[in-house]
């Protein structure tokens, strides 16, 4: 049960992480100003974004060959992706390969904090802000939004309901950072040391970094590689 070829995919560089520069929250109102008028599914690729994913399908296809199935977040930044990704196949094949949104694979929520700065977040939610450091721990909620195990029992709840459909077939997922970790849990096993172990390491998942999984069993998948980026992207 399963698809012989699993691929994740973290979508690319989104303006909420140019708002972010490389932080967890906006650093400042010049970054807040960025998001004005969005919320967090509305959030677009920045143009490098979108460049960079359209280069990555070519090298993409040239390496795994082309998939029955792109599976992507009803998010407008992992929907971009999935588009931009199959833009590198021909039109003879491009028209066979099913893009198909899901909500089990949407972004963990950031609830209320979303749009708001450190000093703000600080100001406003003081509890939250006093455990700060424990911010990326499996069970805590961001106010009003998600847990990380939220997100792993999301995952479950996909591949049990998505592989039975799959068997045989090639299958691409386009998601967050939150879900391709949550679908990584589930796969290999994973406990709540390991996710944690993994976030402060080499295989946290990157903009357009792909990792790849075979069919091996029944219900068994190996890792062929992980968070690998198959083209830099461009200034």
């Amino acid at each position: 049960m399963g698809p012989d070829l699993l691929i994740l995919f973290r979508h690319a560089e989104s303006k909420e992480q140019l708002a972010k520069r490389g932080q967890s929250f906006l650093p400042d109102m010049e970054g807040k100003k960025l998001l004005t008028g969005l919320t967090d599914s509305a959030v677009p690729l920045t143009p490098r974004g979108a460049r960079h994913a359209r280069d990555t399908g070519v090298v993409l296809l040239r390496r795994y060959g082309p998939l029955d199935v792109i599976y992507h977040s009803d998010y407008v930044r992992t929907s971009q992706t999935a588009y931009a990704l199959l833009q590198a196949y021909p039109v003879h094949l491009r028209d066979r390969v099913r893009l198909v949104p899901e909500k089990l694979l949407r972004e963990r929520s950031k609830g209320h904090l979303f749009d708001k700065t450190f000093e703000e977040i600080g100001r406003e939610f003081p509890k939250f802000w006093e455990m700060h450091s424990q911010l990326m721990e499996f069970r805590i909620k961001f106010p009003g939004g998600d847990s990380l195990e939220k997100k792993v029992d999301d995952a479950k709840e996909f591949c049990r309901n998505e592989f039975p459909r799959l068997t045989g077939r090639r299958a691409g997922l386009v998601g967050h950072w939150g879900t391709l970790l949550a679908i990584r849990y589930y796969l290999e096993g994973w406990d709540e040391q390991k996710i944690l172990q993994v976030m402060g390491s080499k295989e946290n998942p990157s903009n357009c970094g792909i990792t790849v999984y075979r069919k091996t069993g029944k219900e068994r998948f190996e890792l062929v590689e992980c968070n690998v980026q198959l083209v830099t992207a461009s200034p």
